[in-house]
């Protein structure tokens, strides 16, 4: 999975684990630090980051 900022930029340095399609739970990791990402339907999940981290759409 791709993981963007709001703008749509993609942050390569940014990995994602235990991302399933049927789940609300998406955990993405910057160095040690834990990573909140944005689902689709716009729920904040975990971590630091959510207000500018999302799953990039395709």
């Amino acid at each position: 999975m791709a993981v963007g900022d709001l703008d749509g930029d993609a942050h390569p340095d940014l990995a994602v684990t235990n991302a399933h399609t049927n789940s609300d739970s998406i955990t993405a990791y910057r160095g040690s630090s834990q990573v909140s990402l944005w689902t689709d339907q716009g729920s904040a999940l975990g971590g630091q980051l959510g207000d500018w981290c999302r799953p990039r759409r395709s």
